[in-house]
């Protein structure tokens, strides 16, 4: 069996797909995987594992029509998790929002 070569740009938006899908409670063409491998730059950054699928978990229900939330203000990957939804959504064309919500964010942990 032959696969037919697909450029890393048309694999990528097959797997976004697939991944929306499910989270839509749609049939993805296959089961996107979540492997252990994939917590490291979490681990590294300092993020628990909990604050990371909640941001996850927040940017897929933005994707599926999630127009409002309850979150913890205090819970960095999921406050920031807002902004880059609307990036990946479109609703924020250059990341203008994005950078500012970021740029308040370090400028919080760092101080005046």
């Amino acid at each position: 069996m032959t696969m037919a070569k697909k450029s890393p740009h048309e694999l990528y938006g097959e797997r976004v797909k697939r991944t929306l899908d499910a989270a839509a409670m749609q049939v993805p063409d296959r089961v996107p995987v979540f492997g252990p491998y994939q917590k490291y730059p979490y681990q590294f950054a300092g993020v628990t594992f909990q604050q990371a699928m909640n941001g996850l978990c927040l940017r897929m229900a933005c994707a599926a029509g999630l127009t409002s939330a309850i979150v913890n203000p205090h819970s960095g990957p999921v406050v920031m998790a807002l902004p880059a939804a609307d990036v990946l959504l479109g609703r924020d064309r250059r990341a203008l929002g994005f950078l500012k919500a970021y740029r308040a964010r370090a400028k919080e942990k760092t101080g005046p």
